[in-house]
């Protein structure tokens, strides 16, 4: 993500490869949302779906916070954007 930011600075940004983001993704998913703190409400699931490859579950319940792989969608029922959902 780091060169992308450098490409936005100097106006010259250039599309990510579908490899890269989809480990970013991964990444965010294993690092910044994750936790093995008990969640203190009711158990629920966030869908993230990318448009590129394979959607991701992130369930929150007592034992804390696990990503799991959703199967794939055919590339014709993929979404036409990035999007989450409850």
């Amino acid at each position: 993500m780091h060169t992308y930011d450098a490409q936005v600075v100097l106006g010259a940004p250039q599309p990510l490869p579908d490899e890269v983001a989809l480990d970013g993704v991964d990444e965010f998913l294993s690092t910044c949302v994750a936790t093995t703190t008990a969640w203190p409400h009711r158990p629920t699931a966030f869908d993230f779906h990318a448009t590129e490859g394979r959607s991701r579950r992130r369930t929150v319940d007592g034992n804390g916070t696990r990503s799991t792989l959703l199967p794939a969608t055919p590339t014709a029922e993929r979404p036409d954007t990035a999007s989450a959902s409850v």
